[in-house]
């Protein structure tokens, strides 16, 4: 069974928004000595693995099918 694509997109959405805040990760810009906070690889994941299922739910198997694919490329 498929839940309504609205909740869905919203989870999606912040998903998303998840991906552009801080986190536990970091990363210097090049010729930087200043660290900035990004998401750490398990909570980048995490994040994409629900968007994912969010996808699959709604029955977008190739947008699914990207969001993993990111998942396996980073490692």
């Amino acid at each position: 069974p498929r839940v309504s694509p609205s909740p869905l997109q919203g989870a999606i959405d912040l998903f998303n928004l998840a991906l552009e805040l801080p986190g536990n990760g970091a990363y210097r810009l090049s010729g930087s000595p200043r660290e900035y906070a990004c998401p750490s690889d398990a909570e980048e994941h995490a994040a994409l693995y629900n968007m994912a299922c969010c996808y699959a739910q709604m029955g977008q198997k190739a947008a699914a099918l990207t969001c993993l694919e990111s998942i396996l490329e980073s490692g």
